[in-house]
């Protein structure tokens, strides 16, 4: 992604794709807010529809905010609360809620004759029908970005919109390091990719999350606590009690389903890993062997197979077993990808695709 100098993107306002600008209005706010979002219809589209309330356009005659439904300046405590009918979102932008497409480019006319310029000089109000945008939060960097408006409040939520890239007005965090001097073409895609990178819990796309040998900081986020994990991977180095009991519980974090691995069980097993490998020419250790993408599913495999009391020469057997296991079952996995998407049309979602097939 392109760097330059964004200075005169001032942080009291957000941009459109055309520059143009509206006062972001709201004291408190903060930077890359996460909301929920209904999944479910509501009465304005009908109880017998079956579609996904992710599927329906904005429509300003249907869903404007009203007086009994307005649209929050900023997210109330059920926005932020998780529920069973709802989905996690970070909050990018504002809409004009009575004309979306108010500021959307047009081949003709005189909008299309103005420059960048002329256009970042206009600054439009938040009104009390601005709508505030959303991309869904999902685990891994999506192929492609779709975006949404929240409205018609509900029990204190708001049920998702689909709307226009080009109709959005962007927060400044998301211009940061964007170049806005580009053509308005490449604007739109490095914003669609920072805001596909911001919604994502892991920096990376899933192709990048099944290959072998995955840093810890890529796989558990650059947020996550992955100190455990690191130094159970080194296996020049003892791992200390501390560690070991670290390593358990941020384990356990990014996959909650797990049993708990006893940090005992983990100490053991790295003491084991840091032993040579005698069918290694190299001298490697036997811990060279293992990802820490798989490491989760290594240690439940070992805390119910490996006889840790007394271990010796039989649980170096049981670990190698285990070890076979899991790297044989990661293999088959890498044949078997867990999505499918149709071909794009767009030079972006191309290139992304024949990553993925890759």
């Amino acid at each position: 992604m392109a760097t330059a100098s964004v200075s005169h993107v001032d942080k009291n306002f957000a941009l459109t794709i055309g520059l143009e600008r509206m006062r972001i209005g709201a004291p408190g706010r903060k930077r890359f807010q996460q909301c929920y979002l209904w999944t479910t219809t509501d009465e304005k589209i009908g109880p017998n529809d079956r579609k996904k309330a992710t599927t329906y356009h904005y429509d300003p005659r249907r869903d404007k905010p009203t007086d009994k439904k307005p649209c929050p300046t900023l997210p109330g405590k059920q926005e932020l609360t998780p529920h069973q009918d709802t989905k996690l979102y970070l909050e990018v932008g504002l809409v004009i809620g009575d004309e979306p497409g108010k500021c959307k480019p047009t081949k003709a006319g005189r909008r299309s004759k103005e420059t960048d310029e002329e256009r970042s000089r206009r600054t439009f109000p938040r009104d009390k029908t601005t709508l505030r945008a959303f991309i869904p939060v999902n685990d891994y960097i999506q192929p492609q970005a779709k975006f949404y408006v929240g409205c018609r409040l509900l029990n204190g939520r708001l049920f998702p919109r689909v709307i226009e890239v080009a109709s959005i007005f962007f927060y400044p965090e998301f211009w940061t390091g964007l170049d806005i001097q580009k053509p308005a073409k490449q604007r739109l895609l490095d914003m669609t990719s920072a805001c596909k990178h911001a919604a994502a819990v892991h920096k990376m796309t899933e192709a990048e999350a099944r290959a072998a040998n995955l840093d810890p900081a890529r796989k558990y986020g650059p947020y996550a606590k992955c100190d455990g994990v690191k130094a159970f991977m080194d296996f020049d180095t003892p791992l200390t009690e501390e560690l070991a009991t670290q390593t358990s519980q941020e384990l356990k974090a990014v996959s909650p389903s797990m049993t708990t691995v006893d940090p005992g069980v983990v100490a053991a097993i790295h003491e084991i890993l840091c032993a040579t490998d005698n069918n290694n020419e190299a001298g490697a250790k036997l811990g060279a062997q293992l990802s820490c993408w798989s490491l989760g599913f290594f240690l439940e495999v070992c805390q119910l197979k490996v006889p840790i009391p007394g271990y010796e020469e039989a649980a170096i057997w049981e670990v190698k077993s285990a070890l076979t296991t899991v790297l044989a079952a990661a293999k088959i996995q890498s044949h078997h990808p867990s999505l499918w998407t149709p071909p794009q049309k767009d030079e972006e979602n191309a290139a992304e695709n024949a990553v993925e097939n890759a």
